[in-house]
């Protein structure tokens, strides 16, 4: 497996556009998958969701959010202590963190079920599925894909089945509905009528506060999709490393959370 990091050339505007609305790239030999996201950092994907190669492909992972950084990051122990997704004996990859028009690739050798995400946006259910080769079912994921396995319930969900993406061959990410009309495996994710009310993603941080106090988990997902990228930079500039960097915004969530019947709203949640 190979990977490279580097920025973007910066090209016209007429090109960039009609490069933009494709996913694959001008080279035979390069696959594109696109990192983006809403404006408001409500909701973020990658696109395909789930992919089919041969042995020997190159993927490159380019972010088109204007919003947001992402990164392209395989499930292995090694990197950040994740759950093992990828077969046995390939090389896992880390793209670090792509600002808009930044791109990555890999070149996969190793035939079988590639699991990735994006490290800031996993809780958000920003995960990827790429298979390699030929002959791999669902039942071959079952280890990993088990409950308990150490992975968030949005991002369990998020993954297309094996089956699905060697019958397309791409599968594309859909449009983003609330929480309780989306169904997985069969079973409808309705509220219940004690829960809080849904958020609207275009809501302001007022009335995502307020939805979050009432329990609404929605709510506290959207204020933490909107504040991870100003955090995240703010705390790398201070310890100058990715892994403190994230420990440093996770307990800025938690601490904020856990006081936030005392936000008295006299300046930005951020």
């Amino acid at each position: 497996m190979r990977g490279t990091r580097r920025r973007a050339l910066e090209v016209g505007g007429a090109f960039l556009a009609a490069f933009a609305v494709s996913t694959r790239s001008r080279g035979a030999d390069t696959l594109d998958i696109v990192m983006d996201g809403r404006p408001n950092g409500s909701h973020v994907w990658f696109n395909p969701l789930g992919i089919h190669i041969a042995p020997d492909q190159t993927i490159r992972w380019i972010n088109r959010d204007p919003s947001n950084s992402h990164t392209a990051t395989a499930y292995h122990p090694d990197l950040f202590d994740r759950p093992l997704r990828i077969p046995e004996g390939a090389e896992p990859w880390d793209s670090g963190y792509l600002l808009p028009e930044e791109f990555f690739s890999v070149t996969l050798t190793v035939p079988g079920v590639y699991d990735y995400y994006c490290l800031p946006h996993e809780h958000a259910g920003m995960v990827g599925r790429i298979v390699v080769g030929e002959g791999f079912r669902d039942s071959e994921t079952e280890p990993y894909a088990a409950e308990g396995a150490g992975l968030p319930e949005a991002a369990l969900e998020a993954f297309p089945s094996v089956e699905e993406i060697l019958t397309a061959g791409v599968v594309e990410h859909q449009p983003w509905t609330e929480p309780s009309e989306r169904i997985s495996g069969g079973r409808t994710r309705c509220q219940s009528s004690n829960q809080a009310s849904p958020a609207d993603p275009a809501s302001d941080d007022a009335e995502l506060v307020v939805l979050a106090r009432q329990g609404s988990e929605q709510a506290v997902r959207l204020l933490v999709q909107r504040c991870n990228q100003q955090l995240f930079r703010t705390a790398r500039g201070v310890v100058r490393d990715d892994a403190e960097a994230e420990d440093v915004v996770q307990e800025a969530y938690v601490r904020a959370f856990t006081n936030l019947d005392s936000f008295r709203g006299e300046a930005r949640f951020s």
